[in-house]
């Protein structure tokens, strides 16, 4: 089990407690289109493709290096 320093949460996988932490550290993914911001950049390609019609294929080496390319 993987535990959070900051909160309560617990995690089994150490990449959820790793995603989890950019709760906790001000990290975030920015929509292009609409300015809204999310903790998370799965959250961020639902929101293009179910608000803006934009499917992203996104690609990072470290969350502060988002590089992302829209599909054809």
């Amino acid at each position: 089990m993987y535990k959070c320093d900051m909160c309560p949460a617990v995690f089994k996988m150490k990449w959820n407690l790793a995603r989890h932490v950019n709760t906790h550290n001000g990290l975030r993914y920015s929509c292009t289109v609409c300015e809204k911001k999310y903790t998370d950049n799965s959250n961020l390609n639902k929101h293009m493709k179910n608000v803006h019609d934009i499917n992203l294929n996104l690609y990072f080496t470290h969350p502060r290096h988002i590089l992302f390319s829209p599909l054809h």
